[in-house]
This record gives C-alpha cells, sequence and structure tokens, in this order.
C-alpha cells in the first residue's frame, strides 16, 4: 500500500504566517548541479508549497531539445529516448534549458511520471484548500 503524500501541518502553520493564505510558488528555488559534458543536467533540488503547479509553468521539450546527445541516442535506438525534465514543466521546469533536462527512455520517463503525479496532486490538493479557507475568511467578514 502507498504512503499518502502529506505536507505537516507545522509546515503549512508556518507557510500561512509568513505569507498569508497565498503560498509561494517555490519555497525554496530549484537549485541546478552542473551541466554535464554530454551537455544535459546534472540534479536539481527544489522546496515546492500548495500552489506551485497553479501558478509557475515551464515550458515543455522540443526537437531541439538537448540536440547532440539525442542525435546520438537515436542513431542507436530510434524512438527510445526523450529529454526528461528534472524539474517536471507543470511545476515550472523549462524544456529549453539544458541543465533542467536529462536524456531518459520512454519506460524511465513513464516511471517517473507516476511519482510525480503524486506529488502533483498533493500540491493541488493542499492549494484548494487553501483557497477554500481564503473564501470562507473573505465570506465571514461581509457577514
Amino acid at each position: 500500500m502507498r504512503e499518502k503524500l502529506t505536507i505537516p501541518s507545522n509546515i503549512i502553520a508556518e507557510l500561512k504566517k509568513s505569507f498569508g493564505v497565498n503560498y509561494p510558488n517555490y519555497v525554496v528555488a530549484p537549485k541546478y548541479g552542473d551541466v554535464t559534458d554530454e551537455g544535459f543536467g546534472s540534479m536539481m533540488e527544489v522546496v515546492l508549497a500548495p500552489g506551485a503547479g497553479e501558478f509557475r509553468r515551464g515550458t515543455p521539450t522540443n526537437g531541439s531539445s538537448l540536440g547532440k546527445i539525442m542525435e546520438k541516442l537515436h542513431a542507436y535506438d530510434p524512438g527510445a529516448w526523450i529529454a526528461g525534465h528534472l524539474l517536471n514543466a507543470e511545476l515550472g521546469g523549462s524544456g529549453i534549458d539544458d541543465e533542467n533536462l536529462v536524456p531518459l527512455t520512454r519506460t524511465a520517463n513513464s516511471r517517473h511520471s507516476k511519482y510525480e503525479s503524486v506529488v502533483k496532486k498533493a500540491l493541488h490538493q493542499n492549494s484548494s484548500v487553501a483557497s477554500n479557507e481564503q473564501r470562507r475568511k473573505k465570506f465571514s467578514l461581509l457577514h
């Protein structure tokens, strides 16, 4: 059974105290490692809070993403490889900047997408809770 992903209440309380009901996109902005000699990203760290998926959009990859290494991989195994985001595009990750991209097999990307969907769902659900709390506060002030 999968463990439910939750954001601890003390962190939520601290965010509300510091930033009000509207959470920041990133609590800590993305930090990237060096681009490898082959021309792709080596690592990425970010701390996200509810609302990240609603306020910040990245960009998709395109035919020129990771151009040189992708050409070599496609020559070796056509159609099996894609340029994958280290930070998902729906959470602000660039599909153009090499520091945020890595070559992945389609299978690896699919498996990674399952993990990302759990994170995005938790962020969106907690964002909805924050929005509902804000509406209730505004309503109670009016009446």
